[in-house]
């Protein structure tokens, strides 16, 4: 027990104590701000005031860079809130519970709950964060309804998230590749194709894309 307290062995109990309390508690926020604690007191070496500026300086970190403001950082922050008021009052309002309830008048069998799911996913292509929490919302009450498990709809929804918007090019993700590609174009001399044609000449490339999808139609089917 002794050895196993020195301080070697220590890097094991952040995310060993995070995996525990996401088991006992169901709650991510808490398990994962439990981790990050626990992580800072051990990168401090158990010293408290080390640990206290630890926490500060890597919170400021998030929102200060080299003396000014982190941009990127707060533009996802914004993105994230917007998209989370969002869903929110697709919530209050009632359109999510709507199309569940029509959904649910559609949907026969298990194998239609889990296509629906599936399709919805591809349709909400704006961003992958938006298409996680509404297709989630969304598909929970018919998947809970034809005895599809949590894991399997958490999968569903995953495949046709991240992958669905990075070959759209009207998508958070296509602009963000048109971005990044853009200086890489002009540093190869190949002024004659825009980052627009440079994306839509990518998609056929995305070959982890395809293999996902085709994959989760396979496992619906």
């Amino acid at each position: 027990m002794e050895s196993f307290l020195n301080w070697e062995y220590m890097p094991l109990i952040p995310p060993l104590l995070t995996l525990i309390l996401v088991v006992v508690t169901r709650k991510v926020g808490i398990s994962l701000g439990a981790g990050i604690i626990t992580s800072a007191f051990v990168i401090a070496n158990g010293q408290i005031g080390e640990f206290f500026t630890l926490v500060v300086d890597s919170f400021l970190a998030i929102f200060i860079e080299d003396g000014g403001l982190n941009t990127w950082n707060a533009y996802i922050l914004i993105f994230l809130t917007l998209l989370g008021i969002m869903t929110a009052f697709m919530n209050m309002s009632g359109g999510a519970r709507a199309f569940t309830n029509w959904a649910l008048t559609k949907v026969k069998s298990r194998r239609g709950a889990g296509l629906m799911t599936g399709m919805l996913g591809i349709i909400v292509f704006i961003d992958d964060y938006f298409s996680a929490l509404i297709v989630g919302q969304v598909a929970k009450p018919i998947t809970d309804k034809y005895k599809i498990s949590r894991a399997k709809l958490a999968y569903l929804v995953d495949t046709t998230a991240s992958p669905v918007a990075v070959m759209s090019p009207v998508s958070s993700w296509g602009a963000g590749i048109m971005g990044l590609t853009a200086p890489l174009l002009i540093g190869a001399g190949m002024t004659h194709i825009s980052p627009f044609q440079s994306f839509m000449y990518m998609i056929p490339m995305n070959f982890y894309v395809i293999a996902a999808i085709v994959m989760m139609f396979i496992v619906i089917f």
